[in-house]
């Protein structure tokens, strides 16, 4: 996928550097348009690089056996394609445009598109059901679906009730059509409408800003530095806030490879991160453990000595700096491509055995902690400022502070609000600053330690309260187990009084565990319930769960990971209801 050189598209390129760095971009509200900031701040950012570096690969994926790759002259190429398509289709500046695609570069030619057209881009999630997008589009009225090949059917069954045009993303990159752009925007212009995941109640539409991914962009650089020779193996969706920023937009700042694997298989990501040599990693903790599990599976594999020796190595590796460390483990570093350099981690707890594990190893895992509402980031851990076990330091230029136990923030990163509900907004945001739900501490140093979330809590009939995410990370480090989730559970027939609740832990075995144990469903519960005892006598009595359900089936998750709490409550209930 390239431009030759000399063509209308080449043109276009040429003229729009000149235009973008020049356009109006205010700081003050739309209704006061007269001071103008000297660049554009989304458009710039691939902008120069479509200028002075046309040829450089910037967005590629695998397709077959064949490995597809997008240059900066073809993303801009593309969304130049794509907002004269919109605009000859009588988009207002405003109006909605609706995502519907897997990662790959037409997904970054659409974001730029729409923002080019004076549009508001929806993402949508691949993962969704026909009926929660069809939600979505009935909520936020899209002028356009835009959708790729693979999400054809999906986007039908979404728009069928509300009539929306659906237009092939492939398609519409390739129009080659062209349309000037409106006039310059204000920062305060909502350029995402986010629709939240659902995991704790109801989804809403988060208005992010132009001026937020301005400012997120631009913090997160000064506390993890990402250099133009980078490369990145992306695995979480496009359609979430942290991918899209952290894992797109600052690389595309910045100069640095975007790979995007079709896979979610740790063996996969693993083969795309060597065949790439990838540098870092954006991930969820989920797949860390995996991976940690993988390379554990593998050297148990090899006997006894095999063990030992990788078990005196870890003991080594603390005494030992972070260069001595990665030419200890040089064949595992060698299978991630040879180059990696860290892990970026968030949008769960990150156990911190699993955290110790590849720090041990010479790749340091830098946790961080946001929510949508924040744009996402609200603090990360970097090289130049570390503490495990917390979140990290709040960004520069974000606030942070406890009230009752409760993470608020304050700063350009916050939200404009939920879309057309106001209530729901003046619940969240007060005199500028946002609750988040979670709880959480600041140490004497500043960083920020997130202990648990506020919906979640347990009440145990003493009054005592647990939060679960505690509980969970206590049961996570059991070898026999792939998944758990812990919620309280109120039972008629196990005794409990209206509105008390026991601690339940819903445990999805390890890998291979099930299949060893095949039909004898009591033996496999009975191991599970043995090691977890074991694993949770840290924890004080009251916090121990009471009752185990162990569910062959994966726990139904977010697109980043993050477990339903509903649908594993509302699965239990049925359950119970069946007598089970």
């Amino acid at each position: 996928m390239t431009l030759a050189s000399g063509s209308a598209v080449a043109e276009w390129i040429a003229g729009e550097v000149t235009m973008a760095l020049a356009l109006p971009l205010t700081t003050d509200e739309p209704a006061a348009r007269s001071s103008a900031a000297p660049e554009d701040p989304f458009l710039s950012l691939v902008l120069p690089r479509a200028r002075s570096e046309p040829a450089r690969p910037v967005l590629g994926r695998p397709e077959g056996s064949a490995w597809r790759e997008a240059t900066y002259a073809d993303v801009l190429g593309g969304a130049l394609a794509l907002s004269g398509r919109l605009l000859a289709m009588g988009l207002r500046p405003g109006d909605r445009v609706a995502l519907l695609s897997e990662s790959r570069p037409e997904w970054a030619m659409a974001l730029l598109g729409v923002w080019r057209s004076g549009g508001v881009l929806v993402p949508l999630d691949v993962k969704g059901t026909g009926a929660e997008l069809a939600a979505v589009l009935d909520d936020c009225r899209p002028q356009t679906v835009l959708v790729s090949e693979s999400q054809t059917a999906l986007a039908k069954e979404a728009a069928a009730s509300s009539g929306t045009r659906i237009e092939s993303l492939e398609a519409t990159v390739r129009s080659r059509r062209y349309a000037p752009p409106p006039p310059g925007r204000s920062i305060h212009e909502t350029a995402f409408l986010i629709y939240t995941s659902g995991t704790t109640g109801r989804p809403k539409g988060v208005e992010i800003t132009l001026g937020n991914l301005d400012f997120e962009v631009r913090s997160l650089l000064q506390v993890v530095p990402i250099l133009p020779g980078d490369v990145f193996v992306s695995i979480l969706p496009l359609h979430h806030l942290l991918e899209l920023v952290c894992g797109l937009l600052v690389p595309l700042h910045v100069g640095a490879r975007v790979c995007y694997s079709p896979s979610l298989f740790p063996q996969d990501v693993v083969a795309l991160m060597r065949a790439q040599r990838a540098t870092v990693m954006l991930c969820v903790p989920l797949f860390l453990k995996l991976v940690k599990a993988a390379v554990e599976r593998e050297v148990d594999a090899r006997g006894r000595a095999s063990r030992m020796g990788f078990a005196a190595a870890h003991l080594l590796a603390r005494l030992l700096p972070i260069g001595a460390r990665r030419r200890l483990f040089a064949r595992l570093h060698a299978q991630l491509g040879g180059r990696l350099r860290a892990f970026v981690c968030g949008g769960a707890p990150l156990d911190a055995e699993v955290a110790a594990f590849f720090e041990r190893m010479g790749v340091p895992v830098y946790e961080g902690y946001g929510l949508t509402e924040a744009s996402p980031v609200v603090a990360v851990n970097g090289p130049g400022a570390r503490r495990r076990g917390s979140v990290g330091r709040p960004l520069p230029g974000v606030r942070v502070r406890i009230q009752a136990g409760e993470v608020l923030t304050a700063g350009p990163h916050v939200m404009r609000g939920y879309y057309r509900c106001p209530a729901a907004t003046a619940e969240v945001l007060d005199g500028g600053w946002l609750r988040t739900g979670d709880l959480g501490e600041l140490d004497a140093d500043g960083f920020l330690r997130i202990t648990g979330r506020l919906k979640n809590l347990i009440v145990l009939p003493g009054g005592r309260k647990v939060q679960p995410e505690e509980v969970e990370g206590v049961l996570a480090r059991s070898p026999l187990v792939r998944e758990v989730c812990v919620l309280g559970l109120a039972s008629s027939t196990r005794g409990l009084s209206a509105g008390d609740e026991e601690v339940c832990a819903v445990a999805v075995p390890a890998a291979g565990l099930a299949e060893r144990l095949g039909d004898r469903t009591d033996a496999l519960e009975e191991e599970i319930r043995q090691d977890l005892a074991r694993v949770a006598a840290v924890l004080a009595p009251y916090k121990r769960p009471t009752r185990l359900v162990v569910r062959v089936e994966p726990l139904p998750t977010t697109s980043t990971r993050k477990v339903r709490r509903p649908l594993v409550r509302a699965w239990l209930e049925s359950l119970e209801a069946s007598g089970r």
